[in-house]
């Protein structure tokens, strides 16, 4: 079997491409973050001090890394944007079912345990770099993404890293610059694409030629995916922090990191037998659903940012700012959630399996009309802002002003022309 990406030999294929590499970069920051949300958060869990230390310097690791997994993503659409295309914030729901990456993009929502973060080192390996991966995330059954048929119909072939993928892209933009002139190729309207003057992620910048869109390309790669020998990039970071843990396993067999959560949880009971743990507790499904709402929210907020050209700039600031306002609520809210119990007969105070975060989002997710963008955001505000009040959790109170003055100011804010 071919491991390698597709050739890309026209625009739409290049479009389509980048929509994976989209959900890719997503689904990792989705990962990592699931894994930050089912840390321990007191030394009172089991923890000696050193531990405690050590699992607080992994969760800002983890989150500087999420970071600029979201920078990523940031890139990618600026990217779609540039040539042609509408931004890309749908994804699949985890479990990611096989066959939708190729076979090493085991991607799953797991606790933050040893064989997590080998994981986590084996999808951010450098090309070329041999490394297992955790018996626990392998496919299950080959995947050959091949077509035998033309090239006319888009396909991302069997990429093997995360930088064959985007090398394939490069090449992609460098073909199609020879072939449609690189003024076709970067046709799509500039001012939709976000920038530093919009939010500060790190290499993010208008892209309108062929050198700033390898420039992106090469920042991805450098930060994490693929990089040989950047000693801040996301591999060289897990593999420091895999260091770090197995060194306290020595002193301490029993040291676990991370509380029971479960693997893959989901608030409808799976079709298939290794579809992800069904959440039967009904209050810990409720505030899963209330996370999972701000979620979807959150990429609603980004997604009609990039919707309008000749946005006002209020209009612009306040998706912006709101999207990373949900995200800080978000944050809050998946953070007690591993508290809860995962089912229906297990008590909140034992040590059975926890409740997490299952960031489901509608496969229906794209732009609304800008028409009425503001009603549908501040309809929707005001929903979850109720329901976090009637779930009545530690952050409720927190997160329902944050909601409510988000709503007060999108209502008087002009954010269409």
């Amino acid at each position: 079997m071919t491991s390698t990406a597709s050739e890309i030999r026209s625009r739409l294929q290049l479009i389509t491409t980048l929509y994976e590499a989209a959900e890719l970069e997503h689904n990792l920051m989705c990962m990592y973050l699931f894994a930050i949300f089912s840390l321990k958060q007191s030394q009172n869990e089991s923890l000696s001090e050193e531990e405690f230390s050590a699992v607080s310097r992994w969760r800002k690791a983890l989150l500087e890394v999420c970071i600029q997994e979201m920078g990523h993503l940031a890139i990618v659409n600026n990217l779609i944007v540039a040539v042609g295309g509408t931004v890309q914030f749908g994804r699949s729901d985890f479990p990611v079912k096989s066959g939708l990456f190729p076979k090493e993009f085991v991607m799953e929502l797991a606790p933050f345990k040893l064989r997590t973060l080998e994981h986590f080192i084996f999808l951010e390996r450098p090309e070329g770099m041999q490394i297992p991966n955790a018996t626990d995330f392998v496919s299950p059954e080959p995947v050959d993404r091949r077509s035998y048929a033309g090239h006319l119909m888009a396909n991302s072939g069997n990429y093997k890293t995360v930088g064959q993928l985007y090398s394939a892209v490069a090449e992609g933009i460098r073909d199609l610059c020879e072939s449609l002139g690189e003024a076709s190729v970067f046709c799509g309207p500039r001012d939709l694409q976000l920038t530093d003057k919009d939010v500060k992620l790190e290499g993010l910048r208008l892209i309108s030629s062929r050198s700033d869109a390898l420039h992106g390309l090469d920042l991805i790669v450098e930060q994490g995916e693929g990089g040989q020998t950047d000693q801040n990039s996301h591999f060289a970071a897990f593999n420091k922090i895999k260091e770090e843990f197995e060194h306290l396993l020595l002193k301490n067999p029993q040291f676990s990191p991370s509380r029971n959560v479960v693997t893959n949880p989901v608030l409808m009971k799976p079709v298939a037998a290794h579809g992800g743990f069904w959440l039967t507790n009904q209050r810990s499904a409720f505030a899963v659903e209330i996370g999972n709402s701000i979620y979807a929210l959150m990429l609603r907020f980004l997604t009609q940012s990039y919707s309008m050209e000749d946005r006002p700039a209020a209009g612009r600031k306040i998706l912006v700012d709101g999207a990373f306002q949900l995200m800080h609520c978000l944050s809050v809210v998946a953070s007690e959630i591993p508290e809860m119990p995962a089912d229906a007969a297990t008590d909140a105070d034992s040590l059975d399996l926890r409740a997490g975060l299952s960031f489901d989002i509608s496969r229906h997710f794209g732009a609304v009309e800008v028409s009425a963008e503001k009603l549908i955001l501040s309809e929707r505000l005001n929903e979850i802002s109720n329901s976090v009040e009637d779930l009545k959790l530690r952050c409720s109170k927190r997160v329902a002003n944050t909601l409510a003055e988000l709503r007060a100011k999108l209502i008087v804010t002009q954010i269409s022309s």
